[in-house]
C-alpha cells in the first residue's frame, strides 16, 4: 500500500503557513489537563474502522482531553463491500478516473457517515457531532468549551457547523479576512473535509438525500465532501473561528485516491 496524503493535511499544512493568528491561544494539541465540566454535546459518535484499533485508541485519548463523551461508530469497510459487491460498489470498483481504477473507498466513506447521519436522527436529540478518527484538537481546552457553548444557539440560524474546514481556495485566499457571520463563526461555503462537523437533526435528511442520491459517475469519483458543497453556501452552514479540529497524518486505509482541482494534491480515504 502506498502512503499518501490527504488535501486536507496539505490544506492544514499551507494555513499554518498563510493564514495569520488570530489571537486566541492555539495549539497542536490539547496538553493541559482539563478541569472544567463535561462538553455538552447531546450527541457524539466517531467514525472507526474495527481493524484500526490505533486510531480507536488516538480518538479515545482526544475525547478525554476535553471530558467529551463519543460514541464508536464501526466504519464501512471497503475491502468488506469488495467481498459481496452490490450494484453501487460494483460501479465504485470498475470506475476508472485518470489515475483511480478503484473509487470503493469513496463509497465505503459514503455509508459510514450516512450510518453516523442516522444514529444522530434516531437518538432524537436536537443536532449531534461526528468525528472521522484521524482528528485532533487545534485549541486549549477553555477555548473549546467557550466556541461549543454557542452551538446551542447558533445551530439555529446554521443547519451545519464545521469544525474543520479544508479550503481548497486556500493558495493565494486570506481565509481570515472572511467576515464573521457572529461571534465565533464565518462561513462554511467552499469547505471540504468530513472531519468534524455539528449538524442539526432536522437537517439530516437534506443531507442524506445528497449523499444517497449521488452516483459513481465521469469524469470523476465522488467523493462526500466535494458533494456537500453544492449545499453550504445556499443553506448558510457555518464554521466555527478558529478551527478546532484538524486531520492528523496518517497513512490511509484505502490505496485508492481522488485527484483534485490542485495538481498532485490527493484526498486520503478513510
Amino acid at each position: 500500500m502506498l502512503m499518501q496524503f490527504s488535501s486536507c493535511l496539505f490544506i492544514t499544512f499551507l494555513q499554518s503557513l498563510l493564514l495569520p493568528s488570530s489571537g486566541l491561544t492555539i495549539k497542536g494539541n490539547v496538553t493541559d489537563p482539563v478541569s472544567l465540566s463535561k462538553l455538552d454535546i447531546p450527541h457524539c459518535a466517531y467514525i472507526n474502522l474495527a481493524r484500526r484499533q490505533d486510531r480507536r485508541k488516538h480518538m479515545e485519548s482526544e475525547l478525554a482531553k476535553v471530558n467529551l463523551a463519543c460514541a464508536r461508530l464501526e466504519a464501512v469497510d471497503s475491502e468488506v463491500l469488495k467481498e459481496q459487491p452490490d450494484n453501487r460498489t460494483q460501479l465504485a470498483m470498475f470506475h476508472k478516473a485518470g489515475h483511480i481504477e478503484d473509487c470503493t473507498g469513496f463509497e465505503a466513506s459514503r455509508r459510514s457517515h450516512i450510518a453516523a447521519l442516522k444514529q444522530i436522527e434516531d437518538s432524537g436529540a436536537p443536532y449531534g457531532l461526528v468525528l472521522e478518527d484521524d482528528v485532533e484538537w487545534t485549541a486549549d481546552a477553555q477555548t473549546l468549551h467557550k466556541v461549543l457553548s454557542q452551538v446551542r444557539s447558533d445551530i439555529k440560524q446554521h443547519p451545519v457547523i464545521l469544525l474543520d474546514c479544508c479550503d481548497m481556495n486556500i493558495v493565494g485566499v486570506d481565509m481570515a479576512s472572511q467576515p464573521l457571520l457572529s461571534p465565533g463563526l464565518k462561513s462554511g461555503a467552499g469547505c471540504l473535509c468530513t472531519t468534524a462537523y455539528i449538524i442539526r437533526n432536522d437537517y439530516i435528511s437534506v443531507l442524506r438525500s445528497l449523499w444517497e442520491s449521488d452516483i459513481v459517475k465521469a469524469p470523476h469519483c465522488n467523493p462526500i465532501d466535494q458533494v456537500w458543497k453544492s449545499l453550504q453556501g445556499k443553506d448558510q452552514w457555518a464554521r466555527v473561528d478558529p478551527l478546532l479540529m484538524q486531520q492528523v497524518n496518517t497513512v490511509s486505509d484505502s490505496d485508492t485516491s481522488q485527484f483534485t482541482g490542485l495538481e498532485g494534491l490527493e484526498l486520503e480515504i478513510r
